[in-house]
This record gives C-alpha cells, structure tokens and sequence, in this order.
C-alpha cells in the first residue's frame, strides 16, 4: 500500500481497555449520520445518536455532568466525535482489514475484515492436474503455467498481506464449454467469494462505481462483446489504470467521490470467435504488459473428476474446495519463484518483449478483427472490383 495505515485516534475518555465484561471503550466515528463503534468480533457496528449513547453508557462512560466540565463524559465522547473523527467513507473495501485508514485526503472506515480461506500445509493433487488439464497442451508450445501461477500468486500475496494493489489483466479465452467459466470460478473462491461486474462503468455508461469497491474480481464475459472501437479504447484506457494506480475513486449514487485503496483483479472471459473477441481492448505498447492472456483449452472429458452431471460437479467442487487452504498455503509460503514473477503487475517474462504474456492465438484473432485489417480488406474489395481479398 502506497499510503501508510493511520492508526485509530483513541477518545480523551477512552483510556481504560474493555474488560470481558464490558464494551470496548473506543475508538468512535462519525460519518454526518451514524456513529460507529466495534463489536466483540472486530466489526464495526452503526449507531443512531440514542443508542450510541445506551452503548457509551453500557461501556461505563458517565451520563452525570462533572462539576469542572459542565457536560457528561457521554456528551463529551459525543461531540468529540462529531469534531475529530469525521469519515468520508464507510463500508467494505475489497482486501483491506477492518480499521481506520487514511488515502490521501480521504478518511476511510472499513468495518469488516474479508472472509478469506485459512492457508495450511497438505496436498492439492486435483488442482495441479485440474490446471495442467485447462492450460496446457503438449502440442501448444506456449508456456501458460508459469505466467498464470505468478499472477495468481501475485494477486493471493496482496490479498493476505493486507497490502492491496493492482495487477495485470486476466483473459481466458477458449471453445465454448472448455472451462474457462470453471477457471474464473476457481479464482473467485480463491479470492474471497465475491464478483462484480464492471463493463457499464468502463465504458462510460454509468457514472457510479460504489459496488465494486468490495469485489476482488472484475469479470467481463463476451456477451458484452458488441463494442465499438470508441468502448475497446476506454476499456484499453481503464485497465491502465487500474492494474497502475495506488488508488482508485469510487462513487456512489447521491455520494461524493472518494479516493480508496482496495484489491482488483479483471477477469476477461471469452470464445475465441472473431465477433467475442471484441470484447477486448485493441493491443498496443502501452497495455500489453498489464494483461495476460491465455487459451484455456476444452478437454473437459480429461479433468481430473467427471463432472457430467449436477452430481458430479457438486463432487468436484467439494474436492476443489478441500484442497484449496493447501493450494493458497504453497502460494504463499512454499512455492519457488521464478525470475519472471516480477514487476508492478505481477508477471513479465524476462529479456522478452511483453507480447510473450499473450498466446498468439489470441493475438491473431485479435489482429484478424482489428480496425486497421478491417480497412485494409475495404480497401482491397475495391481496388479489386468486388472480389474476395485475402490478407
């Protein structure tokens, strides 16, 4: 994290700590509305201004104005919270603990920790295979292993270091029913459970962002590929951002704009069919080190489980699910890293050019379908009276 963690300002009359018998006795915060104080279990809990008094008075704060104040400790913890600990946000933010923080000009409130898997040591066989089944080919000279290991450990390592950041764009692109769905599914567990969907924002069809702020992962599926150039350029122009930017400004409806810190990870999930692939942003210098792609390929029939049925996906995922805390605990403490995990992304290859993190399969179509081929071929249909250009 760019900015350094601003630890709470305890309340003058909050020196003595909780007992088990009694409420923590403070820190307090404001937000124009509510007041907010934390619970037993680390969260943080809103209050009307009545029952915040109940609470201050439940935690042994005295309701009887003192002689040389004139006002209650109760009204005094009050007002001064009202004056010193003012937020601009409230709420959950995507890898980030529950606390006080301070980004910039913004004081920020977290009140919940993320529900993250707990890592232990043990053995994740089904995974390995499962993702050398989706991601490798003995045909496909292509290295994908390496490159997505180092991206998930990469995003996994800012997760549960409380340290959130940015990273390189994901794009898994494949046959229909080749399990790139499963794949995106596997990182969203992995990642705490939660997903939104960010393509309205990106492209500028809606101005407000607030429920993205708790989401880990950003997915955009090709059902949302009918693009123009104009939306694949500001899609390009958003992924720079949020894979470069310490911090990112989110708005709600009715709500000023407020600058927070949190975890991001997009997530393109697409066929590779020329109409799909409009999906993604044109590739030029500037974008193609912040995103990897990759072909995952549909041997779903060679997956490590069957899973024809409801019955045999439900097996499946309970198997996944089983051996995620050892998977998580390799990435965290056991794996080797290679010299390519590296970089403000999370993954570059070393002495290549950057165009390495994407599968020339992907790249061809991509060019295949690009503004400038597309002109090309116009051009030539014309100049050739009508008949069928080639490349």
């Amino acid at each position: 994290m760019s900015d350094t963690q601003t630890e709470p300002k305890k309340a003058d009359f909050a020196a003595n700590l909780a007992t088990p018998d009694q409420p923590e006795r403070g820190p307090f915060y404001h937000d124009g509305a509510a007041y907010y104080a934390r619970n037993a279990s680390g969260e943080w809990i809103a209050y009307n201004e009545r029952n915040f008094r109940l609470h201050l008075r439940e935690a042994g704060y005295i309701n009887k104005a003192a002689d040389d104040l004139g006002i209650s400790e109760v009204d005094a913890v009050v007002l001064q919270t009202q004056r010193d600990h003012k937020l601009d946000y409230v709420g959950t933010v995507a890898g980030i603990h529950a606390g006080y923080y301070e980004w910039g000009n913004t004081r920020a409130l977290i009140t919940r920790t993320p529900r993250l898997i707990k890592p232990a040591p043990g053995t994740w066989d089904t995974i390995h295979d499962w993702l050398e089944v989706l991601l490798v080919d003995k045909a496909d000279p292509f290295e994908q292993m390496n490159p997505f290991i180092g991206w998930l450990r990469h995003a996994v390592c800012s997760l549960y270091g409380n340290t959130p950041n940015g990273g390189a764009a994901l794009v898994l692109a494949g046959q229909v029913d080749g399990g790139k769905t499963q794949l995106k599914e596997f990182i969203r567990r992995l990642f705490g459970g939660d997903e939104s969907q960010p393509f309205k924002y990106m492209t500028g069809r809606d101005n407000f962002n607030a429920q993205l702020t708790a989401a880990p992962l950003w997915v955009i599926d090709d059902a949302m590929s009918n693009t123009s150039t104009i939306q694949r350029a500001e899609i390009g122009a958003e992924i720079k951002q949020m894979t470069a930017a310490a911090r990112l400004s989110f708005r709600g409806m009715g709500k000023t704009a407020v600058s927070l810190a949190c975890f991001r990870r997009l997530v393109f999930c697409v066929n590779l069919e020329a109409d799909k692939i409009l999906v993604l942003p044109p590739l030029a210098a500037d974008i193609n080190d912040k995103m990897l792609m990759l072909k995952v390929f549909a041997r779903i029939p060679d997956w490590p489980m069957p899973v024809q049925n409801i019955d045999e996906q439900r097996e499946f995922w309970r198997v996944i699910k089983s051996e995620m805390p050892a998977f998580i605990h390799w990435l965290l403490h056991e794996v080797t890293p290679a010299p390519n995990w590296a970089g403000r992304f999370g993954v570059r290859h070393v002495n290549h050019p950057a165009e390495h993190l994407h599968h020339p399969e992907i790249v061809a179509l991509l060019h295949s379908v690009s503004t400038e081929k597309r002109m090309f071929q116009n051009i030539k249909r014309v100049f050739t009276f009508g008949e069928t250009a080639g490349d």
